[in-house]
């Protein structure tokens, strides 16, 4: 067992700092902060609720109409999921550089709208229908698997690229960050 040093004080005996004695942490409350009070988070949570079903409506609805593929493999569910997730990087270059009024702004459009619209259920959906369907085994899935990861996050970097361009562009080189 190691040996104590002088400077270190027993469980529940006050701390020395320079002199000063603070005291133990031991039955002292601590103040939360406001966004994790139980009020606050129910706004948040009714906020990403709303924006849930707004974005998950507009992409059921993109889904019916752009349907499936002769080829079975489900390119709509990728093509709304690149717009999704470039529209995320989008978000996220404006959010923290335009839009750092309200607290609800990301919430609302980053989990809930965009969050319910680039779902990734479906993606998991459509991994699993090619995996039962598929005639060739696993060589699609694994196909589909890596081109949809890869092909998600490539959108997400263009749209923080694009938004960076967009906001240089429009504000100068010396805008706010």
């Amino acid at each position: 067992m190691a040996a104590r040093t002088a400077s270190a004080p027993r469980r529940g005996q006050p701390l020395r700092s320079k002199g000063k004695v603070s005291k133990p942490l031991r039955g002292r409350r601590l103040e939360r902060s406001p966004a994790s009070r139980p009020a606050t988070r129910g706004g948040v949570l009714t906020t990403i609720a709303v924006g849930a079903l707004a974005g998950g409506g507009a992409r059921w609805g993109l889904g019916n109409v752009f349907g499936g593929t002769p080829s079975g493999m489900p390119l709509s569910d990728l093509a709304i999921d690149a717009a999704g997730c470039l529209i995320i990087g989008a978000l996220l270059v404006l959010a923290n550089d335009c839009w750092t009024d309200h607290r609800l702004v990301r919430p609302l459009l980053g989990v809930g709208v965009l969050g319910g619209f680039a779902a990734a259920a479906t993606y998991a959906v459509d991994l699993r229908k090619l995996v039962a369907d598929g005639s060739d085994g696993s060589g699609a899935a694994a196909g589909w698997l890596a081109g949809t990861v890869t092909t998600l996050l490539a959108s997400a970097f263009a749209g923080l690229a694009v938004a960076r361009r967009v906001l240089q562009w429009w504000c100068g080189p010396d805008r706010p960050r």
